[in-house]
C-alpha cells in the first residue's frame, strides 16, 4: 500500500512541475531537441518553425498514405489540401494534427536555424498555390508531402525519398534527415 502512495507522490509532483514548466522550454527553434521524442501527453502548441508535421493516419487526409506539413509562425502550419490549396492553418497543431494517432512532429539532422527559415519561407510562398498529385506539373502544384520535401530541398536537406517524382509522408517521417521529436 505504501508503494503506491511513494508512486502516485511521484507521478502526481511531476505533473505538477510540467505544468509549471512554461510551454516555450519545449516549443522552441532550439535543434537540441533532436535528443528524444516527447511523450504523448506533451502539448506541442507554440512555434514549430521549418519543423515537419506528419503522420500516416487518414483522419487528416482523403489521401491513403496519411498527411504532411511544415510548422510556419505563431504556432500556423502550412500545409496543402485538396479542398484549400496550399493554406495556412492558425493554430495548426489543434485545428489538424491533434487527434493523429501516428507520427509526430520532425526536425531536421544537421539543418542550422537559417535552413528552417528557409524551408518555413519557401512553404509561406506557396499559399495558394493549387493542390494535385500529379506527378509530372514541374512543381506548378503540390500535395502534402509534396510541399515539405520541395521546401527543404530548396534548403539544401533532402527529408524523404522521392520515387518517381511520388513523396509520401512515410518517406519523411523513415528518411535518415529527420528525426522524431513529438509522438502524436
Amino acid at each position: 500500500m505504501k508503494m503506491k502512495k511513494v508512486k502516485f507522490i511521484i507521478l502526481s509532483a511531476l505533473l505538477i512541475l510540467f505544468f509549471l514548466t512554461p510551454c516555450f522550454v519545449y516549443a522552441t527553434n532550439d535543434i537540441e531537441l533532436e535528443q528524444d521524442a516527447e511523450p504523448r501527453w506533451f502539448n506541442p502548441g507554440g512555434n514549430w518553425p521549418g519543423y515537419i508535421f506528419a503522420t500516416l493516419d487518414n483522419a487528416t487526409s482523403s489521401w491513403n498514405h496519411g498527411h504532411a506539413g511544415i510548422g510556419g509562425d505563431n504556432g500556423e502550419t502550412i500545409e496543402a489540401y485538396s479542398n484549400t490549396n496550399v493554406a495556412i492553418f492558425s493554430n495548426g497543431y489543434a485545428s489538424n494534427w491533434s487527434n493523429c494517432s501516428t507520427g509526430g512532429i520532425y526536425s531536421v539532422n544537421g539543418a542550422s536555424s537559417s535552413q528552417y527559415t528557409s524551408a518555413k519561407s519557401f512553404a509561406y510562398s506557396k499559399v495558394g498555390t493549387p493542390y494535385s498529385t500529379n506527378l509530372m506539373d514541374g512543381d506548378s502544384t503540390f500535395y502534402c508531402s509534396e510541399l515539405v520535401y520541395r521546401a527543404w530541398e530548396q534548403a539544401g536537406i533532402k527529408v524523404g525519398t522521392n520515387v518517381l517524382g511520388l513523396i509520401t509522408p512515410k518517406s519523411i517521417m523513415n528518411h535518415s534527415n529527420t528525426s522524431l521529436v513529438y509522438e502524436f
